[in-house]
């Protein structure tokens, strides 16, 4: 619950610690008083259908995020981890990694 990261120049030693800890997964999803926020170096979306939805709360407000939000291609959302099934699949994005149709990974892979 102690976690920041409000700017990218922000000490990521919290961050790099939970990375550090994810064993063999791929990167960790970041829950902060009881709601996802984001993975490790990327923001995240949910997909429900048509419907796209991001943390509303995400330790780091990327430019990525911001502009998917301005363009009504995402929605903010606060997410409780149980709610997770409720989605078919999920994306990792930053400024590097944009929102892409061929990148949507199913829920089930995110493991608890």
């Amino acid at each position: 619950n102690s976690a920041a990261y409000d700017h990218k120049f922000t000490d990521r030693k919290h961050l790099n610690t939970l990375y550090e800890n994810r064993k063999n997964a791929d990167d960790v999803l970041i829950i902060k008083n009881g709601s996802i926020t984001d993975a490790s170096y990327a923001n995240i979306v949910f997909k429900k259908g048509d419907t796209i939805h991001t943390p509303k709360n995400p330790l780091l407000h990327g430019t990525c995020r911001a502009r998917l939000i301005a363009e009504n291609r995402t929605m903010e959302l606060e997410i409780k981890p149980i709610q997770l099934e409720q989605y078919n699949s999920f994306q990792l994005i930053n400024a590097m990694n944009d929102l892409d149709e061929t990148r949507w990974v199913d829920i089930k892979y995110i493991k608890r």
